[in-house]
């Protein structure tokens, strides 16, 4: 080590302490931060010595709510809260000696399972009255079942049986499902569920070697690309996204995906997307219905957990067709006569419930047709409606799809259908997705269909409406959890949602607390954090709030200390 760096590392060891004392000295506050866990003293809050079982949740006001069951005959599920209210939940024989289990939504509304012989049953009573019991297991070895919502108030379910071997199962509202476990080595204990602000699922279960824990993300999402134009006609060899391109997709349980063009009338040749079940005839999920149409797909899975480059299991799939063709009059998906608008056709297919949904999306032109595929400027206008047509699961969907080709008619010089080849996040069609193309998805966010706000391509799992999940699928993951994805976020590891960048290095203050600008931490940095010390709802308060929570605190001050004397970027 040269005297250089020794006499920089000498003082930057000695201005820290002195801060830290000075520290001691103008912010004592600073040390006074944690404090030891104390408990309340224990109080009886159901006087029955017949309690099997029992589980607690709180509402917005952290007033408390309990579901128990008891062991009497007949056996008794109870609701009780510290806001005085109590009522019966059911009252039956048909009831399994497993714990019950509940969750309050943001709406300060009581979400309850309990478990039966015939499974799991759930009940809400967001109406004011509880509503009518639903076997949402149907599974009678079912030992124990726990439940947590999501931000979207959707039920997510973790539950056990006790077969053999015994098996963890997840399941939910929105349609999800997966084996969490089988083993020997489970013990006979009740599972536990908690879903977290990005609605991330987070288990628990009990082994003979003690508490497992695992977490499942989101769903997987991939593109389907490189299927290119439907000239010429048979079997397409499209990139399966992280799986790459072959001829067919199959995942785990031996389901299978592929792409084809076929001529499904004279004269009109059409992109299909197909799915076929093991040992089952295939299923048309996806179809262009445009002539000249431009298309685009993807579809969701659970993962590759054993790394053996195939999906775990199929959860979605969808096709979305853009009328980038003459204009289709009357549109073949609605049969509806327009004028002159352009139409979006979109197929969403749910594996685990088979249900095929159709939605069409009908804009004015901002750029007349016919359009390139994809086409700059972007040609969608404003957007008109959108109109639901949603036929029956199988076998009444397939019908309904041999009857829509037999319906399609076709202008003679229309282009072949097209691949859509821009990212889904391009909203501004101009290449490449950054800020800009969040600022528009943003405007969106929160939104459902029927919003004057609403963006049908924000709406990423084709589910209505565009939340946090879509941002996740759209833009990638956002570790640090402040609502900027990590593509556009200039800390993407220290929550920073204001993006401060006071000297515009592309490095957000939070990650350099570089107050001041002059590309080093030091004495004038504490300094401008000194004079705000403790203020409160001050936006930036003139660079010092680094963490961004429109105030000065020790948090900010610990950024600072963490990058003490450092440099940063000119």
């Amino acid at each position: 080590m040269d005297y250089t760096t020794r006499k920089h590392l000498t003082l930057k060891s000695c201005t820290t302490r002195l801060l830290l004392v000075a520290l001691t000295i103008f912010l004592p506050s600073f040390y006074n931060q944690a404090h030891a866990l104390s408990l309340s003293p224990h109080q009886l809050i159901v006087d029955n010595n017949e309690v099997h079982g029992a589980s607690i949740s709180l509402d917005s006001n952290t007033k408390w709510h309990v579901v128990y069951q008891t062991y009497s005959y007949p056996a008794l599920v109870r609701y009780v809260s510290s806001i005085g209210e109590s009522s019966t939940i059911t009252q039956s024989l048909d009831l399994n000696m497993a714990c019950p289990s509940i969750a309050v939504d943001p709406n300060d509304k009581v979400h309850i399972t309990y478990v039966t012989n015939s499974g799991v049953m759930y009940t809400d009573n967001t109406t004011g009255t509880w509503s009518p019991h639903q076997l949402i297991v149907d599974n009678n070895e079912v030992h124990g079942a726990s439940i947590s919502l999501d931000s979207n108030t959707k039920w997510h379910v973790v539950y056990q049986t006790y077969s053999y071997p015994a098996l963890v199962r997840y399941v939910s509202s929105t349609g999800e499902s997966s084996t969490i476990t089988q083993s020997l080595d489970l013990n006979m204990a009740c599972p536990s569920i908690a879903v977290d602000p990005n609605d991330k699922v987070h288990i628990t279960y009990v082994t003979n070697s003690g508490v497992m824990y695992t977490a499942t993300g989101y769903m997987v999402r991939e593109q389907i690309t490189d299927f290119g134009s439907c000239d010429p006609l048979g079997q397409k060899i499209p990139r399966w996204g992280r799986f790459g391109k072959r001829l067919i997709l199959e995942d785990d349980s031996g389901d299978k995906l592929e792409v084809i063009c076929s001529e499904v009338q004279p004269s009109f040749d059409a992109f299909q997307l197909l799915y076929t079940a093991n040992g089952e005839t295939f299923k048309l999920v996806g179809l262009c219905p445009f002539g000249g149409g431009c298309n685009e797909a993807w579809f969701y899975h659970s993962g590759d957990n054993n790394n053996n480059n195939k999906p775990d299991s199929f959860i979605r799939t969808i096709w979305r067709s853009r009328d980038y063709g003459y204009n289709d009059n009357p549109n073949p998906w609605t049969g509806v006569s327009d004028d002159n608008e352009l139409d979006w056709a979109v197929s969403t297919f749910d594996v685990n419930s088979q249900d095929l949904t159709r939605v069409n999306h009908s804009w004015t032109y901002a750029v007349p047709p016919p359009l390139d595929c994809p086409h700059y400027p972007k040609p969608e206008g404003v957007l008109i409606q959108t109109t639901h047509v949603d036929p029956p699961i199988w076998p009444e969907t397939g019908q309904f799809l041999a009857q829509f080709m037999e319906m399609i008619e076709v202008s003679s010089d229309e282009t072949p259908m097209r691949e859509y080849s821009l990212a889904p996040c391009d909203f501004d069609v101009d290449g490449d997705c950054d800020q800009v193309d969040l600022q528009l998805f943003q405007r969106s966010l929160g939104t459902c269909e029927g919003d004057p706000n609403y963006n049908p391509a924000a709406d990423d799992d084709g589910n209505g409406c565009v939340d946090e999940i879509d941002q996740h699928f759209l833009f990638g993951i956002d570790e640090d959890g402040d609502g900027i994805p990590n593509s556009g976020d200039n800390c993407p590891l220290i929550a920073n949602p204001n993006q401060n960048d006071i000297d515009s290095d592309g490095v957000g203050d939070t990650c350099e607390a570089d107050i001041n600008g002059n590309h080093e931490i030091d004495f004038l940095d504490f300094a401008i954090l000194a004079s705000r010390w403790l203020d409160v709802g001050c936006g930036d308060c003139s660079g010092a709030d680094l963490d961004g929570e429109e105030d000065v605190d020790y948090r900010d001050l610990a950024i600072i200390v963490e990058h003490w004397l450092e440099g940063t970027t000119p």
